[in-house]
């Protein structure tokens, strides 16, 4: 029950949750990204970062959806703590991605 779905970040009920749980989901995700070599402590390894996104999502090098990438990485840059870094990233990331799918005329009831 600790662990957030990706309903909720996109609908930020996490920013109702205790840091406690937070942190802990913030941990997992930098876990998961250091063990795939996207992250080393609290620095992001940028080109893993995009080859991982292009490989996870099957974009084309050039698609705009790889710039969210890039725009979530210098929205989170700063962040010192290794976990609250890449759980903003991610939520940068899932926010931008329902954006663009929204762009193209999807919502989240669209099968």
């Amino acid at each position: 029950d600790d662990v957030l779905t990706i309903q909720d970040i996109l609908q930020d009920k996490y920013k109702s949750e205790n840091q406690e749980k937070l942190n802990k989901n913030g941990c997992l995700i930098q876990c998961i990204f250091q063990k795939d070599g996207m992250m080393e402590d609290a620095e992001y390894k940028v080109g893993k970062m995009h080859n991982e996104f292009i490989k996870r999502t099957k974009i084309q090098p050039g698609d705009k959806r790889l710039e969210s990438v890039d725009t979530c990485i210098n929205e989170s840059k700063d962040v010192t703590e290794k976990c609250e870094k890449a759980f903003l990233f991610v939520t940068c990331l899932f926010k931008s991605q329902r954006d663009h799918m929204h762009d193209l005329g999807y919502d989240e009831s669209t099968e």
